[in-house]
């Protein structure tokens, strides 16, 4: 804890930053860096006794953190002890002084009876060497996979598709990302990785539901255009109500439930939202753009209608 004293030896009278220190800034004043403690009223009158208990005629205050000699100063021409002004070399050395007198001030009592140190596993975190662990690279390699084989089944099965939908998953991806970093409860973890996992799960769970109503509407012998039109229209109302939900549940875990399960529930509030904007507004208005230049039917789409394989 940080502290005044009135001497270096066993008997002194002391000023603790616990008890007696009111506020701590930093100032600049010609030049000059200052480390400015203010005290309480408690605080004053124990400045003023520190200062006046030696018959000295330069009486010297000392100061410490904890049991260790910081720095003195001769107190002979205070005449105001409702405050301490410190001359700080510079004012790096005047910030790193004031965190130490800030959190040496702080009312905390260790219990050496019952305190023990406990060691964090890198494991399922960074390691010492600040590379990602085995298990970190494994869950990001899994997300990945996850991208790539589902662009590969939309592109196999239903071609132009993945093409549309491939550049909005990456905005999205930039936009998300770019949001986690303006919120500091987000931290990349087990947790977090497993709630990007399950957001790219379900944003191409409704993409493939959007394609498969289309699908369902041009196997009946509708054009494209009119399969488009009724397949939207069909698959709008599940996306909205389970997105709507899905967001109302992870705000309640977020605001209710603290740590990684708040930072996983706000990763996975950004990206339904995200997933309800590409799969109610930018995937059907790109793909009716697209079928305005479109000759083919549904073969660009690689959808056939039940009666014909060619068409």
């Amino acid at each position: 804890a940080f502290n005044f004293r009135s001497s270096s030896d066993a008997e002194y009278v002391a000023v603790t930053g616990v008890d007696h220190i009111k506020e701590i800034s930093v100032a600049d004043y010609n030049s000059q860096t200052y480390l400015l403690i203010e005290f309480n009223e408690a605080g004053a009158e124990q400045f003023k006794k520190l200062c006046t208990s030696t018959s000295s005629s330069q009486p010297t205050v000392y100061v410490y953190m904890g049991e260790a000699f910081q720095t003195s100063f001769s107190a002979e021409d205070i005449t105001n002890y409702s405050q301490m002004q410190l001359t700080v070399a510079d004012y790096a050395s005047a910030k790193d002084f004031y965190y130490k007198t800030k959190f040496g001030s702080l009312s905390i009592t260790l219990n050496a009876q019952t305190m023990t140190v406990n060691t964090m596993s890198s494991v399922l975190g960074l390691g010492i060497d600040n590379t990602a662990s085995i298990v970190l690279l494994a869950m990001i390699g899994c997300i990945f996979a996850i991208i790539i084989a589902a662009f590969v089944f939309i592109g196999v099965k239903y071609k132009m598709f993945a093409v549309l939908l491939m550049p909005m998953v990456m905005l999205a991806s930039v936009i998300a990302f770019w949001v986690f970093t303006a919120i500091s409860i987000i931290e990349i973890n087990v947790s977090s990785l497993l709630a990007i996992m399950l957001s790219y799960v379900l944003i191409f769970a409704n993409s493939l539901s959007f394609i498969s109503r289309i699908e369902e509407e041009y196997k009946q012998g509708k054009t494209i255009a009119a399969s488009l039109e009724a397949g939207i229209i069909k698959a709008k109302p599940a996306t909205l109500v389970s997105s709507i939900i899905l967001v109302f549940i992870f705000a309640l875990v977020a605001i209710f439930v603290k740590g990684q399960v708040a930072s996983a529930s706000l990763i996975l509030i950004v990206f339904t939202v995200l997933n309800a904007l590409i799969n109610l507004v930018a995937l059907p208005y790109v793909t009716n753009l697209y079928n305005k230049s479109n000759k083919q039917q549904g073969k660009p789409f690689g959808l056939k209608q039940e009666d014909s394989a060619n068409v």
